[in-house]
């Protein structure tokens, strides 16, 4: 195994791709000499890579629970979680998933508790939506081709 593609290939091996000599700039240490020194470049190695997750949200509104949970369980794991809209406005929780006095017309019942209800208005109180990303153009507007009959 010879560079961190390789390791992309065979994460076993990634014990041995610390160790080899050319990761010294990588690691601060040329060889590791002991399993302890592997170990510490292993976790000198998941330290330096992103821990950040891109959730795209739509500025039409979202239904609070669905976006409040996994949020809350990427926030427990340490990641960065960055926010993106079409055209960078801010998203909104749609209204009914804030109401757990809302009764869904073709259920007939509420769909959301009031654990959710407020988790969701406290969600929408917190500035993390106030500025996310733009992500319009990021990727092309038609990507099959085919769709336009080409």
């Amino acid at each position: 195994m010879t560079s961190a593609e390789d390791f992309l290939r065979c994460p076993h091996d990634l014990g041995d791709y610390l160790t080899k000599s050319h990761t010294g700039a990588l690691t601060g240490t040329p060889v590791a000499a002991s399993v302890g020194d592997a170990n510490d470049n292993r976790r000198r190695l998941e330290e330096s890579v992103s821990r950040k997750i891109l959730v795209i949200v739509s500025e039409h509104g979202y239904w609070a629970e669905e976006l409040i949970g996994p949020v809350s369980k990427f926030d427990e794991q340490g990641y960065e979680v960055v926010f993106a809209t079409p055209t960078g406005k801010r998203a909104h929780a749609l209204p009914p998933s804030l109401d757990a006095n809302y009764i869904d017309p073709p259920l007939g019942r509420s769909v959301t508790t009031e654990e959710n209800a407020r988790l969701g208005r406290e969600f929408e109180q917190w500035c993390r939506l106030e500025s996310p990303r733009h992500h319009q153009g990021w990727a092309a507007g038609r990507p099959h081709t085919r769709a336009r009959g080409v």
